[in-house]
């Protein structure tokens, strides 16, 4: 998964305040070995293999499992939790602004609405709720004709460190102050054919925009959902 950008949202009263994070991982684009480079260029202790996968760098389970100790590999977790800088970045400005009640976390690919925990199958607390509003982005997202389903995370795949598990657990401030974060992670177009033919991360130029257009109904669904389901759990304690 390529991550390309990130939405946080503060919930205010009855109202949202959308906070838009351009591209977390900068530096592919000058990474003259490999256009689609997954991680970024920082080095490691092998000097032949660059780069942290940063989304396997949050301290959130570190290491724990679908990660990777070996610099060489695509899915290398860092030297410890919270190692690299753009982790470091996103992490404090998120704690700045913190209590955070939701978060989408754009990548692609593969047209899915996941949300977590990624590091385990047990149940966070508040999975019913990350169902409920996913299902409804995907909906949402699939009337242009191109569909996208939804799922948790781990059922795709395992994996620790990850952005969505520490937004969930860390990112919304502190426990007792509001009501529990919903993050969520949108595996943007393609989509792998039935055949098991793929353009991989290479979206056709003309699906660009159309992406993002069937992408804006989703995310407006998605913020109603956080203003009720946040009003929701404010009005269910104060009972």
């Amino acid at each position: 998964m390529a991550s390309l950008a990130c939405l946080l949202c503060l919930c205010l009263s009855a109202s949202l305040t959308f906070v838009f994070v351009q591209c977390m991982q900068l530096t592919w684009r000058e990474y003259p070995k490999y256009r689609l480079w997954r991680k970024n260029t920082a080095p490691t202790p092998n000097p032949d293999c660059d780069g942290v996968d940063l989304n396997r760098n949050f301290d959130a389970h570190w290491s724990l499992v679908g990660s990777s100790d070996d610099p060489c590999s695509i899915l290398y977790h860092g030297r410890e939790p919270g190692s690299e800088l753009e982790v470091q970045a996103i992490t404090s400005f998120i704690h700045s602004i913190a209590p955070v009640s939701a978060s989408i976390d754009f990548h692609s690919y593969s047209q899915a609405i996941l949300f977590p925990p990624a590091w385990t199958d047990k149940d966070p607390g508040n999975t019913a709720s990350m169902e409920y509003i996913s299902g409804w982005m995907a909906y949402h997202a699939s009337q242009a004709g191109v569909r996208y389903g939804s799922q948790s995370m781990h059922s795709l795949y395992f994996a620790a460190g990850t952005f969505p598990d520490w937004m969930l657990e860390q990112g919304g401030g502190e426990e007792d102050s509001h009501c529990a974060p919903v993050a969520f992670t949108v595996e943007l177009r393609p989509q792998d054919t039935p055949d098991g033919g793929s353009v991989g991360f290479m979206v056709p130029t003309e699906q660009i925009l159309a992406t993002c257009e069937e992408m804006m109904p989703a995310v407006m669904k998605f913020s109603h959902l956080v203003v009720d389901e946040f009003l929701s759990c404010a009005d269910s304690r104060m009972k």
